[in-house]
């Protein structure tokens, strides 16, 4: 199956947006608790990663990556934030 992708930036370059939401996971773990910057801290880079991939995936006509990401970000990172 061959999805075409965003050629530029490309989407490893785009996932840095999400440091700080993997960064707020960890304090999450590592507190046991959800300090109220380290939640807005997630919401905000989520958010920001999945307008930014839409914004790129739209332009370049690359349906297939954003679906693939975006069912990615819900199936995967999100949920932990419920835990």
């Amino acid at each position: 199956m061959n999805i075409k992708t965003i050629r530029n930036p490309s989407a490893w370059q785009l996932g840095g947006i999400l440091l700080p939401a993997i960064i707020s996971l960890f304090v999450f773990m590592q507190q046991g608790s959800r300090p109220l910057w380290a939640e807005i801290m997630f919401w905000i880079s989520a958010c920001v990663y999945i307008a930014t991939l839409c914004y790129f995936c739209l332009k370049q006509k690359c349906y297939g990556q954003l679906i693939l990401n975006i069912i990615a970000i819900l199936v995967i990172i999100i949920p932990f934030e419920f835990m």
